[in-house]
This record gives structure tokens, sequence and C-alpha cells, in this order.
């Protein structure tokens, strides 16, 4: 009679016909990235990554409601180096574009 088939081969027929469970990321609300930067020959390089940080920085800031700690996490900064930073570009809570 017919052979079974080796192991290997039930194992990638029953892999292929069992559809892999879901597994469920953690869903972080990340607000969309600020667009309309466009290169300005009047800036310097520095200032010009200021200004993409500062807009940066205000937008999350809006999206978070200024909430300091929240806004560094979406961005992956430590919290005093996110103070540090809105520091250092003139910046302090309460004054997101919202």
């Amino acid at each position: 009679g017919p052979r079974p088939p080796p192991a290997s081969e039930a194992a990638v027929a029953l892999a292929s016909s069992t559809p892999a469970p879901a597994i469920a990321a953690p869903v972080v609300p990340t607000p969309p990235a600020p667009v309309g930067f466009r290169p300005r020959a009047d800036r310097t390089f520095r200032e010009q990554v200021e200004d993409a940080e500062r807009e940066i920085i205000q937008y999350v800031l809006s999206h978070t409601h200024d909430n300091v700690t929240e806004a560094a996490r979406l961005l992956d900064l430590e919290r005093g180096h996110f103070y540090k930073k809105m520091k250092a570009l003139g910046l302090r809570r309460g004054q997101s574009e919202s």
C-alpha cells in the first residue's frame, strides 16, 4: 500500500494548511510626520535642522495635549533629553500649534 509521507513532508503540509494565529501587536497612536519641508538657501543646515526639530516637537506636543512624557515616548527620547531639546529650541509647554 501507499507509504505515509516522511514526517518533514507531513509537517510542511500541516503548516501550509493551518493558518498561523494572529499575533496582536500593541497599537501605538503615532501622529503623522509634519509635511512641507523644503530646503532653503537662506538658512544654514543647522538652522534648518532646528526648524524641523521645532516643528516636529510642537506637532507632537499638540498631538499629546502638551504631555511631555508621552511626547518624548512617541519620539523615542528620554524625557530629560526632550526637555533639554525644548529649552535649546526656545519651546515651552503650552506653545504647541493646535
